[in-house]
């Protein structure tokens, strides 16, 4: 069986959900994979991936909204490392 691995990096601004799609796709055209298992992983521990239909942009705007809404910003939590955004992250991550 055929393998390749590839270290993508993106650079990120923010609390955002970021569409992946085309730099994967263009990753598995550059190596001509036409079938196979596909394996993404990310190397931080308050990110996470997830995968949604991105025929509508709104859909990742209410993810958003669902997402502060649902994990507010404050001074409740204990771990505040990296500042306000730490700890709401790594529940986020946890969910997805």
């Amino acid at each position: 069986m055929f393998q390749c691995s590839e270290k993508i990096n993106f650079i990120t601004n923010g609390i955002h959900l970021y569409e992946i799609t085309n730099t994967i796709n263009t990753w598995i055209s550059k190596i001509e994979a036409s079938s196979g298992l596909l394996n993404i992983s990310i190397l931080h521990t308050s990110a996470s991936l997830i995968i949604q239909e991105n025929a509508d942009p709104t859909v990742l705007e209410d993810l958003k909204k669902f997402f502060l809404n649902s994990v507010p910003f404050n001074n409740e939590y204990k771990h505040s490392t990296e500042g306000k955004d730490d700890m709401p992250a790594h529940i986020k991550a946890s969910l997805t």
